[in-house]
Parts: C-alpha cells; sequence; structure tokens
C-alpha cells in the first residue's frame, strides 16, 4: 500500500525546499521486528537498500510531488531493512547497533539484483550547518569528473551523523535531487525534501538544522558517494 504524505516546511526551509511527512507508521521504527525493547537501528541499510531499489525499478524523480512509485520503494526499502537488521541482531551478528556503510553493503548482498558499490567516502569535522554544503558539492564535482566507467546509476550520497544515515538521490537528467530520511519525526514518521539541482545549499541548511534540532550539534560526519553498476 502507498502511504500518504503531508507537507510541511521545515524551520529554516523556504518555497524551494518541498518537505513531506509521512504517517509515523512508516519508518524503520515501525513494522516487522520492532517493539520498543528493540528499535531499529536499520537506517544504513534501508539508505542503501534505497540506492539499489530506486535504481532496479527506475523510479522517476520530481520537484512537485513524490510519485506514488517512490513512496511505495520508500515502503519496500524499509520493511526490507528492518527485516535484514533483525536477522542480524537475532543471530548475533551485530558488532555494534550501527552499520557502518562497508558492513550494509555486504549485508544486503543476498537482497539485491545489481551490485551496489562505494566509490569514496569523505569524512569531516566541523559545524554541519556551516560545513555541509561546501563539502558535498565539491564532492559532487569530483564525482562527474571521475565517474566510474561501470556506474550505471547517478550519484547518490548517505549522509551519517550523530547516530543516523540519510540518502541523497541525484537526478541529472531531471535536474532533482531528494532526500529520504526512514526516522521517525514525532508526531510523523520518515521523511521526503525535494529541491532542484540549483537550491542543494537549501536542502543542505534545511537538513543540518533538522538533524540539530532532532539530535544535537553535529560536529563530525562522513559523506558516503555509492553507486549501482
Amino acid at each position: 500500500m502507498t502511504p500518504t504524505t503531508r507537507q510541511k516546511q521545515g524551520l529554516m526551509a523556504d518555497k524551494s525546499v518541498k518537505v513531506f511527512w509521512l504517517p509515523k507508521e512508516v519508518s524503520q521504527s515501525h513494522g516487522q521486528g520492532t517493539t520498543p525493547e528493540t528499535d531499529s537501528k536499520a537506517c544504513t541499510l534501508i539508505a542503501v537498500l534505497l540506492i539499489h531499489n530506486c535504481h532496479r525499478s527506475k523510479v522517476e524523480f520530481s520537484t512537485d510531488n513524490p510519485s506514488n512509485h517512490l513512496l511505495s520503494t520508500f515502503s519496500q526499502s524499509i520493511e526490507e531493512g528492518n527485516k535484514i537488521y533483525g536477522k542480524l541482531r537475532d543471530e548475533g551478528m551485530l558488532k555494534v547497533k550501527y552499520l557502518n556503510i562497508p558492513e550494509a553493503l555486504t549485508a544486503i548482498k543476498p537482497s539485491t539484483v545489481t551490485p551496489v558499490v562505494e566509490w569514496e567516502s569523505f569524512f569531516y569535522d566541523g559545524n554541519m550547518q556551516e560545513t555541509l554544503y561546501k563539502n558535498l558539492s565539491g564532492n559532487l564535482e569530483l564525482w562527474y569528473k571521475r565517474r566510474p566507467p561501470d556506474a550505471k546509476s547517478d550519484a547518490s550520497v548517505v549522509v551519517l551523523a550523530n547516530l543516523r544515515a540519510v540518502v541523497l538521490l541525484f537526478s541529472e537528467k531531471k535536474g532533482v535531487v531528494t532526500l529520504m530520511d526512514s526516522h521517525g519525526h514525532c508526531p510523523y514518521g520518515a521523511v521526503i525534501a525535494l529541491v532542484t539541482s540549483n537550491s542543494l545549499e537549501t536542502l543542505c541548511r534545511w537538513y543540518a538544522e533538522q538533524l540539530t534540532r532532532d539530535t544535537g550539534p553535529v560536529l563530525c560526519y562522513e559523506l558516503s558517494f555509492i553507486y549501482c553498476m
């Protein structure tokens, strides 16, 4: 079933960022294998699954609204990520609660058809609100200059900070950037934010503000560039 959304602007967002909040039931904290005692920490798994599933099912991106195809793919990825995380937890395979990118990519291999690989990973110290756009845009330039010849997908970036992972999906053809965050945001669930490519800086400001408000100051973070072969 395709979830419904509610559009609501963030505190620092302007009209160039369209923010869509999903029902509280649509997040990694709800669904199969999750209870208050076993809250899912599957965000890294969900982020890399989204990259695979959106590419594999040829999701079309738009700045107007998240399509039903995108919403159903988001729900599917959350369900798959929670299922994989629960299996790892129940089998005692988790060294720590939160998976890094290499661990997540290894864990999703049995569930994917197209290989998903990490191109580069960049670590930064410093206030995310002040540095995210500069660091992200600089590395995007490197991606487009050095794009791997076996890359079949557009650029995708997983942003990891304060024990949370979200994914940025870039559609060069459409000129759209889509941010997908599978965490719950009381009183809502997961969230999707859409911008045109030339409004990336505004999206970075919105997300950094949102994450700081939810989890506290963000003084270090990772940008992981991932693609499908």
